[in-house]
């Protein structure tokens, strides 16, 4: 489980049952889609990577803010974040996604209409 503060994430590890503090490496201005609980966090097949979906404000109004949505892949080892693939603007969020058996790429569940996969690789 992965909650987040502003820059820094908290890991509960599973195994070892220990609570850690994270910090973020690259991470700009997004943040957790989700709040205090990352959105969509998930691990990989080796424990050793997360993605989660980030979202940014990108335009409309205080009230009605226009947002962007992607994903990060985090190293829990260093806490350096990369983006995978392209942002989603909010009619088209990712509502679920798994990790591939090989642990190269993720698949997507797209606004509940359709499925996609974004590999590491950017593709």
């Amino acid at each position: 489980m992965v909650f987040s503060r502003i820059g820094a994430v908290s890991i509960w590890e599973a195994k070892t049952r220990i609570t850690r503090r994270l910090e973020l490496v690259r991470i700009g201005d997004w943040k957790p889609a989700n709040g205090g609980l990352i959105a969509l966090a998930r691990w990989a097949p080796d424990s050793r990577r997360f993605v989660f979906q980030a979202q940014r404000v990108i335009g409309g109004t205080e009230e009605e803010p226009i947002l962007v949505y992607v994903f990060f892949l985090v190293n829990t080892d260093t806490g350096e974040t990369r983006q995978i693939g392209a942002g989603f603007p909010e009619a088209e969020k990712v509502n679920d996604l798994c990790w591939r058996p090989d642990g190269e790429a993720i698949t997507c569940v797209v606004s509940m209409r359709s499925l996609m996969t974004l590999s590491l690789n950017g593709e």
